[in-house]
């Protein structure tokens, strides 16, 4: 598999110590799905300040009587950190470092072998490959491949599952997308049943738009550039939904919907199956619990983190 650079949305670290301090760093391992995440390497005594990426679901610190472990967890009030997009800082009196917990939700990376069926998910959920979805090395936004469609058989099914229910609560849907064909309609990622139901959709039908329960939830009058890859995302937070294509606000609603999770999540088409997309996607990414972004922002240069 082709390992891809990590993006991370800025960190400090910061050492005040009564003793020599350790020299440590950001180090953001590619690790397997559902473990911690290293955030800070092994620290002596002091205080202890880290950011790290928004995505990840929270932090602990953990301890050790020496710099090789075994790690620990630490007491209760350093054990579940909520990850607020802040500087986190603890006092620490012996050897520590900081963890942190993958998001909830999904990540598909789209690295691997030209012409590979190998499709996973960074956080863990199986993946069932329909049609002819593969991975390509014919076009990629990070990492050297991607996830083609063919649009007409080819899609991901990721099943029902908790994750994919984002309920009244924040959430962010993301990914990039070449299309190859900016005609037809094309459902990108979400839980649809066409000409049934819709949990929650995004899809393209001559614009850009995300269905909640089966109406237009967002619309925008962007079409894509075939060839082209684009950002777009959903976020929702506060009981406002917004849209965004290429890192701009394109369009927000309030919005309150409990988002269930009673359909099959799928990528690449609605799971009757049905309005088939054409063109490759990387990076397709669903994060529960948090939305990344409210206004206009620089879209990811870099992979996301695991």
């Amino acid at each position: 598999m082709n390992a891809k650079p990590f993006l991370f949305a800025g960190w400090r670290g910061v050492c005040a110590l009564p003793v020599a301090c350790l020299v440590f760093a950001l180090s953001l391992r590619d690790i397997p799905a559902q473990s911690n995440i290293v955030i800070v390497e092994a620290t002596r005594a002091g205080v202890v300040s880290w950011t790290a990426p928004p995505y990840v679901g929270g932090f602990a610190v953990e301890w050790a009587p020496a710099v090789t472990g075994p790690w620990a967890r630490s007491w209760d009030a350093l054990t579940n950190i909520p990850n607020t997009g802040a500087v986190c800082s603890a006092q620490v009196p012996v050897f520590y470092r900081v963890v942190a917990r993958p998001g909830t939700g999904l990540l598909l990376h789209g690295d691997g072998t030209n012409n590979s069926t190998a499709i996973v998910d960074a956080r863990g959920h199986a993946v069932t490959v329909r049609g002819q979805a593969r991975l390509t090395t014919a076009s990629s936004r990070f990492g050297g491949a991607s996830i083609a469609f063919n649009g007409s058989d080819s899609y991901l099914d990721l099943g029902i599952g908790p994750d994919w229910g984002l309920g009244t609560g924040d959430f962010t849907v993301d990914l990039w997308a070449n299309f190859t064909t900016n005609v037809g309609t094309m459902h990108l990622v979400g839980l649809h049943t066409s000409g049934t139901f819709t949990e929650w959709s995004m899809v393209f039908q001559g614009t850009l738009k995300f269905y909640v329960s089966g109406l237009v939830a967002l619309n925008t009058d962007w079409v894509p550039i075939p060839g082209q890859w684009h950002h777009l995302a959903v976020t929702r937070t506060g009981g406002m939904l917004r849209l965004f294509v290429d890192g701009r606000l394109v369009q927000s609603a309030p919005n309150v919907t409990n988002l269930a999770n009673n359909r099959n999540l799928t990528v690449g088409a609605a799971n009757n199956p049905a309005l088939y997309f054409r063109g490759f996607m990387d990076e397709v990414h669903l994060l529960k619990g948090r939305a990344l972004w409210t206004n206009d922002f620089a879209p990811p240069d870099q992979a996301y983190v695991q």
